[in-house]
C-alpha cells in the first residue's frame, strides 16, 4: 500500500527524525500537538490505461505540511522531507517498488485550528501496482 511506504519514508531517515521524532501523522494533527510535526494526505491517483486495461504503473499526488511554531524551522524540516522522499526514487519501500518521486510545488502554510505556520509540499509518487 502506497501510504505505508510515504509513512515509512518518512519516519526512517535519521536526518528527519531527528527533528520530528515519530510526529508524522495521516491527514491531522492531534489535538494539542507537540511540534514539529509533520502530516500526510493521499490528495489523488493518476492510473494510465492501455486499451488491454490498466497498464501496470499509478502515480498518487500527497500532500505533506510540516508544522512548527516557526517558519524557518519548518523550512529546515521540509528540506528534510524532500531529502527523505527522493532518496526513495526506484527504490522498494514497505513492499511498494517505487519509480520516480517528483515534488510539484512548496508553499508556506498556516493552520488556523492549531494556530501554527508550516510549509506545504505536494509529491507525485509513481509506483508499480
Amino acid at each position: 500500500m502506497i501510504e505505508a511506504a510515504v509513512l515509512y519514508i518518512l519516519t526512517h531517515r535519521a536526518e528527519l527524525t531527528a527533528l520530528v521524532a515519530d510526529r508524522v501523522y495521516p491527514q491531522t494533527l492531534p489535538q494539542k500537538p507537540i511540534l514539529p510535526a509533520i502530516t500526510y494526505t493521499r490528495t489523488g491517483t493518476y492510473q494510465g490505461y492501455t486499451k488491454d486495461g490498466p497498464e501496470g504503473a499509478a502515480t498518487p499526488n500527497f500532500q505533506v505540511d510540516i508544522w512548527n511554531p516557526d517558519l524557518v524551522n519548518a523550512r529546515q524540516v521540509a528540506a528534510q522531507v524532500k531529502a527523505a522522499m527522493h532518496a526513495a526514487w526506484s527504490t522498494t519501500v514497505a513492499g511498494v517498488r517505487l519509480g520516480r518521486i517528483e515534488c510539484t510545488d512548496d508553499r508556506d502554510a498556516y493552520d488556523q485550528n492549531v494556530k501554527v505556520v508550516g510549509v506545504t509540499l505536494d509529491f507525485s509518487v509513481q509506483h508499480r501496482v
